[in-house]
């Protein structure tokens, strides 16, 4: 049965003091989607007059995204763990895209198969091994590994990471009908909010009989969250 691990209330607060109190999430959230608005374009230039190029584009613009989104993570576990934090850390994880892609690959895999299986185990596979990047980002493992953290990380914990995954898209929605633009705070809130979990997750791992050990809610200095 599962038992609650982490509190959604200190979770969401934290990833709610660090996205209004710091630029630098919000930046690489930008920097992100000007570079993917970018490469929709070559993709539409030539979507139907060059194939090859069109899908090489897509290739690349992908992996860039990949690398985003680790170089993203590694900021916020930043965050979560009350260090130093900069905006060229969102470029600091290309030398992990060959795991992420096997890594990516098997998730999708895993998770395609349980949708297949009457769908609620693809949900429960879902968030079995939804920290993966996580643990890549911050201990370097490979793609296996990876997924077997995960799995033991959230083991007892899954109820209430549906909850907590499901109170975060009920934010994001509210983001998306404040124009768009409280999507500034609210995905820099939910990266922030997962990230303050993992590590939460993570802790008890190596503390399986110890108590939750929140992560400090003190938020970086000017020094910590410069761009």
């Amino acid at each position: 049965m599962d038992e609650k691990r982490f509190s959604n209330k200190e979770a969401i607060k934290f990833g709610w003091k660090v996205a209004t109190e710091n630029i630098l999430l919000v930046a690489t959230i930008l920097t992100a989607g000007g570079v993917s608005f970018f490469f929709e374009i070559l993709m539409r230039m030539f979507r139907k007059s060059e194939r090859i190029l069109f899908y090489a584009i897509y290739l690349v613009s992908a992996l860039i995204q990949g690398a985003f989104t680790m170089g993203q993570i590694k900021i916020a576990l930043g965050f979560a763990d009350n260090k130093q934090s900069r905006y060229k850390d969102l470029f600091s994880c290309f030398h992990l895209l060959l795991k992420y892609i096997i890594a990516s690959t098997l998730y999708t895999l895993i998770v395609v198969l349980g949708f297949i299986l009457f769908i609620i185990p693809g949900i429960i596979w879902g968030i079995k091994y939804q920290f993966y990047i996580h643990f890549m980002v911050d201990k370097e493992v490979g793609p296996i590994e990876a997924l077997k953290l995960s799995s033991r990380a959230t083991y007892g914990a899954k109820s209430e990471l549906l909850v907590f995954g499901f109170v975060l898209s009920l934010i994001n929605i509210a983001g998306v009908l404040c124009c768009g633009i409280g999507l500034l705070v609210t995905l820099p809130l939910t990266l922030v909010a997962w990230t303050y979990v993992y590590r939460i997750l993570e802790r008890q791992l190596e503390t399986p009989e110890a108590p939750p050990s929140y992560p400090q809610e003190q938020i970086p200095t000017q020094d910590q969250s410069s761009v």
